[in-house]
C-alpha cells in the first residue's frame, strides 16, 4: 500500500480516537508499519540460523539464564540486531509519505529537507545534507567495528573462525 495512505490512515485514525497527532506517536507508528516488517524478516533468517545446542550448553556448564543471555545468545543474534537497527534506520530516514501526515506540528529532518526545496535553495540544504551524510558514515563505521570486535570474540573463544 502506498506509504501516503498509511500515513492518512494513520493520522485519520489517531484524530478519530482522540489521540494527538505527534512524531513520537501516529509518525512513530507510520514508520514502524514500514520497517517492523522488514525488521522481522532479517530477525527471522537471524534466528533461524541460531543453534539452541549452545544455549543447552552453557546450562549444562552451570550458566544461570542470565548468563545465558549476555554470554551466549546476544553475542549471536547482535550483529543481526545491529543490521536491523541500520536497515530500520535508512527505511525511515527518508520516508515522506508516511510522515507528512503524521508528525503533527514539528517537523521531521525529511519534512523540513522538502520545506528548503521549495523555496529559493539555501546553502543550509548543503550543509544538512552533509551532515547526514557524515553520520551516516560513522554509524556505519561504528557498526562494522562492533561487528568486527564481536567476530574477533567469537574466534578468540572458540580457538576457531565460526
Amino acid at each position: 500500500m502506498p506509504g501516503l495512505f498509511v500515513g492518512l490512515g494513520i493520522a485519520v485514525g489517531f484524530q478519530l480516537l482522540g489521540l494527538d497527532i505527534d512524531w513520537y506517536t501516529s509518525a512513530l507508528g507510520a514508520q514502524l508499519t514500514w520497517t517492523l516488517p522488514y525488521g522481522l524478516l532479517i530477525m527471522f533468517a537471524v534466528l533461524g540460523r541460531f543453534n539452541r545446542a549452545y544455549e543447552e550448553a552453557a546450562t549444562d556448564l552451570g550458566a544461570t539464564p542470565w548468563q545465558r543471555l549476555r554470554e551466549v545468545v546476544l553475542p549471536i543474534l547482535l550483529p543481526g540486531i545491529i543490521g536491523v537497527a541500520l536497515f530500520g534506520f535508512t527505511l525511515s530516514y527518508d520516508e515522506f509519505p508516511r510522515t507528512v501526515l503524521t508528525a503533527g506540528t514539528r517537523n521531521t529532518l525529511p519534512l523540513e529537507v522538502w520545506a528548503m526545496t521549495t523555496n529559493v535553495t539555501s546553502p543550509a540544504l548543503f550543509a544538512v545534507g552533509t551532515v547526514t551524510t557524515i553520520v551516516s558514515f560513522i554509524a556505519i563505521g561504528v557498526a562494522l567495528i562492533s561487528i568486527a570486535v564481536i567476530q574477533r570474540r567469537r574466534t578468540r573463544s572458540s580457538g576457531e573462525p565460526i
